[in-house]
């Protein structure tokens, strides 16, 4: 679903003309008792709420793609792409990390599965990264029998829903 800030700003803007036109009106034939100032100030504050809503939704739209442009970096080994796409640092559900032993390990898995996506079935793309069979914030470890080398295809099947992983 997509938003159009854009047509939201408009129809607030044309509300808020209207509303200063009937206050003026007000003003005039009132003598000064009734001034719209309510209508004023609401359809001020809805274009005010649709332009931040619009900047965020930019702001957000470009986070976006430079996590993309960050997911997608991959370096060669061994004639092969690998994903440069580690976190050893990040807390996984507030406890476990990928830990600072992380890019030796994932060196052994991709020797030990031969930098090959293990699931291989011709349909691989991406670039090579690390499977952990039981995910960390499930209680797996870095074990390497949890670990198996996968492209980011076929890891992108083993966490549908998830935009991390293969698109």
């Amino acid at each position: 679903m997509q938003t159009n800030f854009s047509a939201d700003i408009a129809a607030g803007e044309r509300a808020l003309e209207s509303a200063r036109r009937w206050g003026a009106l007000g003003t005039f034939f009132t003598l000064g008792l009734w001034k719209n100032e309510r209508g004023i100030r609401t359809a001020t504050e809805f274009v005010d709420d649709a332009k931040r809503d619009a900047q965020a939704l930019a702001a957000l739209q470009a986070d976006i793609t430079r996590l993309h442009r960050f997911l997608d970096a991959d370096v060669e080994e061994h004639g092969v792409r690998v994903a440069l796409c580690i976190f050893p640092d990040v807390a996984l559900d507030g406890r476990q990390t990928y830990g600072p032993y992380w890019l030796t390990i994932r060196d052994a898995v991709l020797q030990r599965d031969g930098y090959h996506c293990r699931h291989a079935d011709g349909c691989c793309a991406g670039p090579l990264q690390i499977h952990h069979i039981r995910p960390l914030s499930k209680g797996g470890n870095n074990d390497l029998l949890n670990l198996l080398t996968l492209c980011r295809h076929h890891h992108g099947l083993q966490h549908p829903g998830n935009p991390t992983f293969g698109r």
